[in-house]
């Protein structure tokens, strides 16, 4: 059987389509499950790879990994015949024995890659040191992982895209989860690395420092990282002392201005605020949190035309963006632009109806729609009254039943009101007085603690007279429902 057969593949000089089929055939000859047939998938692979590797690879003559050969006659057999070993690991010449420490070596290509800040933060180059032919091998991979996580431990200042290639390396966080990890891997570390590769969570860039020289990044990074902790835990103190010293290295991140912008609107400082922010965007004028943020330092500053322009600008790309839709029909609200302001606010509405701010929003402006309408300030320009008073009063009496009547009164109601009329009936058949008189004795005996009478009533009028009562609680109950229906 050729190594070819083993991986299941047509002969190719393609290394991706051998790495690819050794990957597919070893999730059925899983080490512990089949070590016999994983030897020989592996034996297949690193053969071919080598052969790859060297150029020497001959399809003409099949490379036989496994056969048994039956010799009938010796006397008829040439003394130069080559019988292959079952896996001729006699000639073959292993990569990995070469080397004093292959695992060595790959730690060493991590660290030098990681100490070049520029090639830290490219993703292409951590793309090609993991797709190494070391981490096919189980036993290594799995003493790179350990060595990897104590190294990252303390080298830990990556870019999120980066953290989550590692992470489709190694799946260290399946082991967090199930504690297959060694002790030595700090809990702030475990957290911290979760947080990196949250789906949801943002990162702060690392862009910027790309191109800048003689600068301390990882100093830089560790006072940046401190920042926003601090902001998180509101301790504005020790952010504030963060910002100073990560400013003092590099003072155009547009990252670290955000968070001191951040900062500043937290403290009151809103006029520096907003020069921050301008720093901000004038580095990154596609940061989307840094706009937000100055378009409402702006709006709690009163200045509502500029921060109008920063809603448009956002809204011009993220047209659904419910925060920036907020702050832009409160803009127009103050601004005096009902109509639009309102536009915005019926558009939240359907988005989100339970918002009481939306709902107290659109409120004032009826209001001021309906007190300018009155007074015919302008002819046409706000919606008719009616359509108006539709919104913002409620029905009268008529119309409330009507919509009683037309709306609610549904199947459920109809057969609970059967159901009472038959029960009623037969627990005044069952008792000598009428079913009012006895439900009114019984909460007075209840109330004088007179139990006697409780005695003369037989069990089955006492069954029927609760079957009675929870009907007809049922039905106030959808009558209740019905009305609070058309209330408003």
């Amino acid at each position: 059987m050729s190594p070819w057969d083993i991986l299941g593949i047509e002969p190719t000089d393609e290394i991706a389509s051998i790495k690819r089929a050794y990957a597919k055939k070893i999730k059925i000859h899983h080490p512990e499950d089949d070590p016999e047939g994983y030897q020989r998938l592996r034996e297949a692979y690193d053969l071919v790879i080598k052969q790859q590797k060297k150029g020497e690879r001959n399809r003409s003559v099949p490379i036989i990994l496994e056969e048994t050969v039956t010799v009938h006659n010796l006397e008829t057999v040439p003394n130069d015949i080559y019988y292959p070993s079952p896996f001729l690991l006699d000639n073959w010449d292993n990569s990995f024995d070469e080397k004093e420490d292959p695992v060595d070596e790959f730690l060493t290509e991590v660290k030098n890659l990681y100490g070049d800040f520029p090639s830290r933060i490219d993703i292409e180059r951590w793309e090609e040191l993991l797709n190494s032919d070391i981490l096919w091998n189980i036993e290594l991979k799995t003493k790179i992982s350990v060595r990897l996580l104590r190294f990252f431990q303390d080298h830990s200042y990556l870019p999120k895209n980066i953290w989550e290639l590692i992470e489709a390396s190694f799946n260290w966080n399946e082991e967090f989860q199930e504690h297959d990890i060694s002790e030595e891997i700090s809990d702030e570390f475990i957290a911290y690395y979760q947080l990196q590769i949250y789906k949801y969570n943002p990162s702060l860039s690392y862009f910027y420092l790309k191109n800048v020289e003689n600068i301390d990044y990882d100093a830089f990074l560790y006072y940046r990282e401190k920042m926003l902790a601090s902001l998180m835990l509101d301790d504005f103190e020790d952010a504030e002392e963060w910002f100073q010293k990560a400013y003092t290295i590099f003072e155009d991140d547009p990252d670290l201005l955000r968070l001191y912008g951040g900062l500043c609107y937290r403290t009151g400082r809103y006029e520096e605020a907003v020069q921050v922010f301008r720093k901000c965007l004038e580095i990154n004028p596609d940061d989307l949190d840094a706009r937000f943020s100055f378009a409402n330092v702006l709006y709690y500053m009163k200045d509502t035309d500029e921060s109008a322009v920063q809603c448009e600008k956002i809204l011009s790309s993220h047209p659904r963006h419910i925060d920036i839709l907020h702050l832009y029909g409160k803009n127009l609200f103050s601004k005096g632009e009902l109509n639009k302001s309102r536009e915005i606010f019926k558009r939240l509405e359907k988005k989100t109806p339970n918002d009481i701010e939306v709902i107290t929003y659109l409120a004032s402006i009826h209001a001021q729609m309906a007190n300018e309408k009155k007074k015919k300030i302008k002819e046409n320009k706000y919606p008719d009254l009616n359509e108006l008073k539709k919104e913002l009063y409620k029905p009268n009496f008529i119309q409330k039943i009507l919509l009683f009547l037309s709306l609610n009164i549904r199947v459920k109601v109809i057969f609970l009101t059967i159901l009472s009329i038959i029960l009623w009936n037969k627990f005044y058949e069952m008792i000598s007085i009428h079913p009012l008189l006895f439900i009114f004795g019984t909460f007075l005996f209840l109330l004088i603690r007179h139990f006697e009478f409780f005695s003369l009533i037989t069990p089955s009028e006492w069954l029927m007279f609760g079957l009675l009562m929870l009907t007809i609680l049922s039905l106030l109950k959808e009558l209740k429902k019905a009305y609070r229906a058309v209330r408003y």
